[in-house]
């Protein structure tokens, strides 16, 4: 058995910025860059990139192979059922969710929410369920679960979004879990360092290329300071929605069968 396995969702057809997790800086892929970025965990047993058996997601296949990375393939919109399908293959005990379009994702915000899972024995544990109380900028989004309750979410999530997005369930009445949103401390200051649009590629790219210059394991304090050394570049994608795609998945919602 796994302790824990991080399991990185990633596709192809994104609806604002196609393509965008093969998207290079300095000449390597966005999401090899995430993942590289995640061996730097204390606390991760085995990471492997979840995405679509459908022939659009083969290029992002191949290239996460070719760079020596595991890859499980499963369900394009069902992606709840991808993961659960993969931990039974990996007969994991937790959860580490990571999405692809966090490429700047820091390890050690990781561990120190894993610690916190482990430690308090929680189901769920988040630090970005309340967009009102965020601890770390929009793009070090972590979820950690226990593979029984992604079952569980799997057997019982009905709504399209639940299903879509992996762990609404689990915040859920029905559900009744374990769960909080968790803070860091120090808290943070606010930045947009995910990727949805080109705006956003522009600012994570002039942050890889700042750090790669001097080779430095940077982290999100690094990455705050930065940005509030350089307003010019911070400023460039400020105006966009948080979680845009989750809240036109709700507005669609509908129960599925799939």
């Amino acid at each position: 058995m796994i302790n824990n396995l991080a399991l990185v969702q990633a596709r192809m057809s994104s609806k604002r910025l196609p393509g965008k997790v093969i998207k290079k800086v300095d000449g390597e892929p966005l999401i090899i860059f995430l993942l590289k970025r995640l061996l730097h965990s204390k606390k991760i047993n085995q990471i492997v990139l979840v995405t679509s058996s459908d022939k659009s997601d083969d290029e992002l296949s191949n290239i996460i192979i070719e760079n020596g990375f595991t890859v499980y393939r499963g369900s394009l919109n069902n992606v709840l059922r991808r993961f659960n399908d993969c931990a039974l293959i990996y007969k994991a005990k937790n959860i580490i969710r990571i999405t692809g379009d966090c490429p700047l994702i820091d390890p050690f915000i990781v561990d120190e929410l894993v610690t916190e899972f482990e430690k308090g024995d929680w189901d769920y544990l988040t630090n970005c369920s309340d967009a009102f109380n965020l601890s770390v900028p929009d793009g070090f989004d972590t979820e950690v679960f226990k593979s029984s309750v992604l079952k569980m979410a799997n057997m019982k999530a009905k709504l399209a979004s639940e299903r879509e997005h992996v762990t609404p369930w689990l915040k859920t009445k029905e559900a009744n879990l374990k769960w909080k949103h968790y803070i860091h401390k120090p808290k943070r200051d606010f930045f947009r360092v995910t990727l949805d649009y080109i705006q956003d590629y522009e600012v994570i790219s002039s942050i890889i290329k700042n750090f790669n210059s001097i080779n430095k394991i940077f982290t999100v304090d690094d990455v705050i300071e930065f940005l509030k050394n350089n307003p010019q570049i911070s400023e460039i994608n400020k105006s966009f929605i948080r979680n845009e795609g989750f809240m036109n998945s709700l507005k669609e919602d509908r129960i599925v069968d799939d």
